[in-house]
Formats: structure tokens, sequence, C-alpha cells
């Protein structure tokens, strides 16, 4: 069976993109050192928080998460930026455990690496957390677990040529013995090149990668996955994309999965017609690790939208669909609908309003659907 898949995964636009507000912080400045801290507090009703279709539980949460975010530019070759956000969500009605999350990332550009046109750029994010959003299909439901997710690439560009090679590491780890079968982590080398077809404008680029996935108990569910694609991408003054098709192969190690091969694409764009609105979207399939299986095809689309009608009023939705066939012929589709307003009290406090909808197909397990509404207050500087 054929299948398409596209080189890593790309999270879900949760919220859209983002349109500066005339009330936006303006943060904290020591010299090029900015300092972005904030503190929000969430009341969140769910009607099912168990997130299954039997024993269906509500129950009022709340969550309170303080956040830092550190931008540094010693020179316009360097930038970095760190972020770090602690949540702890308390379940009023005992349906679920109270819990803590620990989210944190850095990222490192340089763009001149001693040599004119050598540059390099490095990211790392962590998460560890006992709940996962409903679209991350091939993550075990209500489980603890941490995340590491590093990554480096180092380009050289000469004239209208660019050329790119880069390494990626992810790891992940259950908190419990029982689901350890479901730790991995993987590798990946990637080789890139480029072309200025229209300087400033447009971009002809072809991508290779290799990844190789390793379990840390059941060696049968290791495999090793190809990707090259070939696309263009382009910078239009309000329109901004990147559309690339090519191929996969995906090679099963042990006897319980067969190899696989297929179309690869992966397409993203942004359009900003004025200030104040903003749209965006992507499609994409990869091979990705599963909790349930060897390898599973993930196939996922969304879309959103951001209005700032008023300087202190900004609307947000969003839809994003996620569809995972799994090595074991099972398929497990999410979708999920959220829509938020938020009005800026001033330009150090916002309060926010949001619903959610959640719905869950899965021919291996249960399926559900969950909604929920929460209010959030936020002060930051």
């Amino acid at each position: 069976m054929a299948t398409v898949c596209v080189l890593s995964p790309k999270a879900p636009a949760a919220e859209g993109p983002a349109p500066e507000s005339p009330f936006a912080p303006k943060g904290l400045w020591i010299g090029k050192l900015g300092i972005f801290p904030s503190l929000s507090s969430t009341a969140r009703y769910t009607d099912n928080a168990l997130r299954t279709d039997g024993d269906r539980k509500s129950d009022l949460i709340h969550e309170h998460a303080p956040e830092l975010r550190l931008t540094f530019n010693p020179s316009e070759s360097v930038s970095a930026s760190a972020d770090y956000v602690f949540r702890f969500r308390d379940y009023v009605r005992d349906s679920y455990d109270d819990y803590t999350s620990h989210e944190a990332s850095a990222a490192l550009k340089v763009s001149r690496l001693g040599l004119e046109g050598l540059s390099l750029a490095a990211g790392e994010a962590y998460r560890r957390t006992s709940y996962s959003d409903v679209t991350e299909n091939e993550t075990i439901q209500a489980a603890r677990f941490h995340e590491n997710r590093a990554s480096a690439r180092i380009a050289y560009e000469y004239n209208r040529v660019l050329f790119g090679a880069g390494y990626s590491h992810t790891l992940r780890d259950y908190s419990s013995r029982r689901n350890s079968d479901a730790d991995f982590q993987t590798h990946g080398a990637a080789v890139d090149a480029g072309l200025k077809w229209l300087p400033g404008r447009l971009d002809a680029f072809a991508e290779g990668r290799f990844e190789r996935t390793l379990r840390k108990r059941l060696d049968d569910y290791d495999f090793d996955s190809w990707t090259a694609l070939m696309g263009l991408r382009g910078d239009y003054g309000k329109l901004e994309f990147s559309a690339a098709v090519g191929y996969s192969w995906v090679r099963a190690v042990g006897d319980l999965a067969e190899d696989d091969d297929g179309l690869a694409f992966d397409v993203s764009a942004a359009y900003e017609p004025t200030s104040r609105m903003a749209f965006s979207l992507y499609a994409e399939r990869r091979f990705s690790p599963s909790a349930f299986a060897p390898y599973t095809a993930e196939t996922n689309v969304g879309a959103a939208a951001v209005l700032i009608p008023h300087e202190r009023v900004t609307l947000s939705a969003s839809v994003a669909r996620h569809q995972s066939d799994r090595a074991s012929r099972e398929r497990l589709i999410s979708w999920e609908t959220r829509g938020r307003i938020e009005y800026r009290l001033s330009r150090h406090a916002s309060i926010s309003l949001g619903a959610s909808r959640s719905d869950r197909r899965d021919e291996g397990g249960e399926d559900f659907v969950v909604h929920e509404t929460w209010m959030t207050f936020r002060v930051a500087w």
C-alpha cells in the first residue's frame, strides 16, 4: 500500500497567525536583552475530562501558568531566544489527578559564521506533561511523559545558490513502566539545496532526509525512512507560501509491519491582507513513530484566522484534522475546532473567552467527543 509522507511534524495552528495588536506588551529591556514575563489564570469547563465514550465525567479545571520569554540580539548577525512555561492544573471534582507541566524552548541563529554566506541555526524544545492534545493521535492519552526535540542546521549561500545540512534528534519517554513500550528516539539527517529564482520573491529548493527510529524496549518496532522533496517558496508582500512534493520510503526492521512507500508533500501558506487580519493553512503527510504500532502515516491539515476589529479586541478561530494510518492497518481520525475572543484591558492585562470541540474516531480504540469552554485572565509586561 502506498502512502504519502513528509519530513517532520508541524504543530497545529491552534490560534493562527498573530498580527500585533497596538495594545501588545512591549516587554522589559536591558540593553539588547528583552524580558517578557506573564502570568495567566484559567477557569475551564469540560464535559469529558477522561476523554472516554462510556464513562463521561464533567469537571471544572483551574489552571495557573507563569511564563517567561527572553530575546537577545547582540549584533545584526546573531539572535537568540528562550521560553519557559510552568502550568498547574487542578481538577475541582477530582475526575483526574492534578498535575504540573513544564515547557521550555531555546533557539539560536547566526547569519554570518566567520565566513560571508555561512550561517547556523539551532533549537531545542522540551515538554513534560500528563495531558496531550486530542490531535496528538500517537501519544498515549492521560499518561505522563517527557519529550525533547533538538535540531541544528548549517547553510552556505553563494550568489543565488544555497546549500545546507542538518541533524535532528527526538526523544519521548513515558514515566510509567506499563507505557515504556512506546518510548522511542529518532535520529534524522538532512541535506538541501536552493536557488533564488527571483531573488526576494521566489526560491526553488530540494531536500533529502533520512530518519531512524529506535524503540527503548521493542526492537521489532524500529524503522528507517527516507524522504526526497522538491518545491517552491515565495514571499509576495502579503502572501508567504511553501509547497513541496516528492517521494518517501519506510523500511520496518521487524516482522510486525510491511515496508511502505509513496508520494510525499508539504504545503503551508500565510496571508495577511491588512495589519489587523491574517490567515494561514497547512497540509502534510509524514511517517511517524506510533505508540500502538511500529509506525504510522500522518495526514494533517489545518487552517486558522485572526481578526483585530478594534485595538483592544482580537478574534481567532481554527480547525484541524489529523489522520493516522498505522502499520497495523488501523485508522484514527481526530478533529478540533476552536474559537477565542480576547479583550485587552490595558497594555499589561487582558481577558479572553474560548470554546472548543474535539472529536476522535479510532478503529483500534475508543471514540470520544469533548466540549470545553474557558475564561482566562492574563497579565504581561
